[in-house]
């Protein structure tokens, strides 16, 4: 039986296991500098796991969509 907190798989390959995490970068805004800063902050985080639901309506939405992560899309505007 494996000691609390001991891993006997990484003490055996010196492999060192994390716990699987997202994190959800809300942002429903359509433009302006909450956009730009949504953007920049979703480049930084995709590395370590993020997940973006956006507006379609957002100005920088083809920006987002180059982003290799899990996003959801939907309308928050009827104009």
């Amino acid at each position: 039986m494996a000691e609390e907190g001991h891993d006997p798989l990484a003490a055996s390959t010196g492999i060192i296991r994390r716990k699987m995490s997202r994190i959800l970068l809300w942002y429903w805004g359509r433009r302006g500098g909450g956009a730009q800063f949504a953007l920049g902050l979703a480049r930084a985080l995709r590395p370590h796991g993020v997940a973006l639901p956006l507006s379609r309506q957002n100005a920088l939405i083809d920006e987002f969509r180059t982003l290799p992560v899990p996003r959801q899309e939907m309308d928050t505007s009827r104009a």
